[in-house]
């Protein structure tokens, strides 16, 4: 008897041990909501235009950036805040390791800054318990726009790039340069005119007559 009463008391203990407190349930509860609530943030913003697509095809690393960003566009706010750090880390990344040297500039590294400035701001939020989905989701769009200005100050770059281009080719002073070239390779020198016998004798003409030398008379002296 004694032993079934231990044997009950050491079941009721175990099970109270492994069940959950009030506190981690409403914690779960929270998250299972949160993971159903998925909000679209924004449409798509400024995506990089197909000349910069080709320019920067080999760039693996914006690549993955790019794969990673898309994911804010439709999230959670349990989703956005535990891949913010993660978000920041790739951001530093790139900036760090611009493999293309147009774009190794000070204004694009500025707005890559920019944008990590706003994910670290995003991670910082998981530390506040009374954060409200309404901040978080506010945050998220601030960094989604600041991608856009990235995006935007790529197109420009590679736009002004084929603008410049398109102009030495086109431009007036360019193409009469090269006009003169061809006009100048393919011009042929005059040919050397011979001289006919009237031209000798009308050249004759203009010639000045000798002066015949006097005679002196050595005897007369």
């Amino acid at each position: 008897m004694i032993k079934q009463t231990l044997y009950t008391l050491f079941l009721l203990a175990l099970m109270i041990s492994c069940k959950p407190s009030k506190k981690d349930t409403e914690i779960a509860d929270i998250l299972a909501s949160e993971d159903q609530q998925e909000v679209k943030i924004s449409g798509v913003g400024v995506t990089l235009s197909p000349l910069a697509k080709r320019k920067t095809a080999n760039w693996l690393a914006y690549q993955l950036l790019q794969s990673k960003m898309d994911g804010y566009f439709k999230t959670t706010k349990s989703q956005a805040l535990e891949n913010a750090m993660d978000l920041a880390n790739q951001i530093k990344h790139v900036s760090d390791t611009i493999a293309i040297k147009k774009l190794d500039r000070p204004d694009v590294k500025t707005r890559f800054n920019v944008l990590r400035n706003f994910a670290l701001r995003l991670d910082d939020m998981l530390t506040i318990p009374s954060i409200t989905d309404e901040e978080v989701m506010r945050e998220v769009t601030n960094i989604l726009e600041a991608y856009s200005s990235l995006n935007d100050k790529i197109n420009t770059i590679y736009a002004i790039e084929e603008y410049e281009n398109q102009l030495e080719i086109t431009s007036p002073s360019a193409l009469s340069l090269k006009v003169n070239k061809v006009a100048i390779s393919d011009k042929k020198p005059p040919p050397i005119k011979k001289m006919r016998r009237t031209d000798k004798l009308k050249k004759s003409k203009h010639l000045k007559k000798r002066i015949p030398l006097k005679r002196i008379d050595l005897k007369k002296n």
